[in-house]
């Protein structure tokens, strides 16, 4: 019994420190609202790229989303 405790508190502790180094989603970003709340939105476009650039990654975003 001690030992399946100790399993199930090894694990839970693990997950928890698994999550630290997950990758964050390249889709989303998530901000704190004015009342505290944690949100998500979905990521703008780089900043500094050419307009047919802008085309080109939209156009890849809506296909993977598609797939």
């Amino acid at each position: 019994m001690t030992s399946d405790l100790a399993i199930k508190a090894g694990r839970k502790l693990f997950e928890k420190n698994l999550r630290q180094y997950a990758p964050e989603d390249p889709y989303y970003e998530t901000y704190t609202d004015k009342r505290g709340r944690e949100k998500r939105r979905k990521r703008e476009l780089p900043p500094g790229l050419s307009t047919r650039d802008n085309k080109v990654l939209q156009s890849v975003k809506e296909a993977c989303a598609l797939s």
